[in-house]
């Protein structure tokens, strides 16, 4: 059984339970360790326990430049759930499972990220909005990134602008730029 997705759900009802509520409202403290997204008889009285949830006019009305309140979202399962037109500005994640999640058409400018598992990760037309976008600027230069500690071997970079980008403290070793390996262009460059 999946998480029930009306705005009132009885606590047995979902895949977990939750700790779903507007900062400083009351709540309910999940039972059950997080990322277990099975339904368990655990809860004897679930008639009694029910999941704050927002109204389901916040659910379902337009965003708007007006913030709501805050969530504070604990040990819950909400996998495959759909986020459009949301704005998460100054979101935080800890301890999260995003396996297979897609971020589209996202502004993620100033965005941290620490202590992450990015295997089979895919970053593809990352940058400032093309020609053809409605929010296209000719003048926009996207912030550089930055990468500290990083683990990144056997990663590929295709049809990238990598112009005036930094290495430094880097280990080397099998990195092939068009095929020719960086240490035989560093060693020829020493003979110099």
């Amino acid at each position: 059984m999946g998480l029930n997705r009306h705005p009132s759900t009885k606590l047995g009802d979902l895949c977990t339970s939750a700790n779903l509520a507007p900062l400083g409202q009351p709540s309910i403290k999940c039972l059950i360790p997080p990322f277990i997204c099975r339904v368990y008889p655990l809860l004897t009285s679930a008639k009694h326990a029910y999941l704050y949830s927002l109204k389901s006019s916040l659910m379902h009305q337009p965003m708007t430049d007006q913030p709501q309140p805050p969530l504070n979202i604990r040990e819950v399962c909400i996998e495959e759930s759909t986020f459009l037109s949301v704005n998460l500005n100054r979101a935080y994640f800890e301890d999260v499972s995003l396996i297979g999640a897609t971020l589209r058409n996202a502004n993620l400018s100033d965005l941290e990220i620490e202590g992450a598992q990015l295997g089979g990760a895919y970053f593809h037309q990352i940058g400032m909005p093309p020609k053809d976008h409605p929010h296209y600027d000719p003048l926009a230069k996207q912030q550089p990134l930055r990468f500290d500690d990083c683990e990144l071997s056997g990663s590929t970079f295709v049809n990238c602008n990598l112009e005036g980008v930094e290495l430094t403290n880097c280990l080397l070793k099998g990195m092939r730029i068009n095929g020719i390996l960086v240490e035989e262009l560093l060693a020829l460059y020493g003979q110099q």
